[in-house]
């Protein structure tokens, strides 16, 4: 796969909100190798709080290898339930609003 065929994941999560997880926004684990929001404080799989790897080669090939390797891709791959609360937490509600307005105005009738 070319860097260009990797694609960009977007995932629905609680009431409209998205989350879009590209290579830009993983970085790597130096003890486990497992890919990690940049949100991440520790690693979510090992709990390493060290040094975490931005190389994007490295990133863009164990993305790669997870796609390969698993039949779908959700974010519970690049981090756990707490830090995506915490994320989406963070956003003030009339973000939220605007969310749920734009998914229902872009959301084909049979999903709505």
């Amino acid at each position: 796969m070319h860097r260009e065929d990797v694609p960009a994941f977007c995932f629905e999560l609680d009431r409209g909100a998205r989350l879009r997880v590209n290579e830009a926004s993983l970085k790597s684990c130096d003890l486990c190798g497992a890919l990690n929001l940049l949100q991440n404080g520790e690693c979510f799989v090992c709990g390493w709080r060290g040094h975490f790897s931005r190389n994007q080669s490295v990133i863009h090939e164990t993305l790669i290898e997870l796609i390969r390797s698993l039949p779908e891709v959700s974010p519970l791959h690049f981090t756990d339930d707490r830090t995506l609360r915490r994320i989406f937490r963070r956003r003030p509600w009339w973000v939220r609003m605007v969310d749920a307005v734009r998914w229902w105005f872009e959301a084909p009738r049979s999903v709505r």
